[in-house]
């Protein structure tokens, strides 16, 4: 499915997305500037996550806490293999059925077998973007 937005409609484009997202697995993917980062941060709002959403381009992996939910948020842009993959506790957050936003998840492609849903985000201009929203499932 193909998407477009702007950063002026990116709520009401994130309201409209969120019930399509099958799986909680959710791999974003796009140039540097694309957004992915800005678009997890309004997914967690329509999620009902009130507090600060930040790029976990430093620690790698962010833990959003909202009631007796998580939502975690991993930026692999830095990662060179998928040995640290398992330092974050992947899978152990797969398996835990909570929302996870995988910023440039290139590394995992054929190396995991759980379904995710993909959104490809690619710049129109400044403002706008088109997004591609797939499944795989496993």
């Amino acid at each position: 499915m193909e998407f477009a937005y702007s950063y002026n409609t990116i709520d009401n484009f994130a309201k409209k997305i969120i019930p399509l997202l099958k799986y909680k697995l959710v791999f974003l993917e796009g140039e540097l500037g694309s957004g992915k980062t800005t678009l997890i941060k309004q997914f967690c709002k329509e999620l009902g996550f009130k507090n600060q959403v930040t790029s976990p381009t430093f620690p790698l992996l962010n833990i959003y806490k909202n009631n007796q939910k998580n939502i975690y948020h991993a930026d692999l842009y830095r990662l060179k293999n998928i040995d640290e993959i398992n330092e974050l506790g992947f899978y152990e957050i797969i398996e835990s059925n909570n929302w996870f936003f995988v910023e440039w998840p290139e590394l995992l492609y054929g190396v995991i077998d759980f379904s995710y849903t993909k959104i490809r985000i690619k710049n129109v201009d400044d403002i706008s973007r088109i997004v591609n929203l797939t499944y795989n499932e496993f």
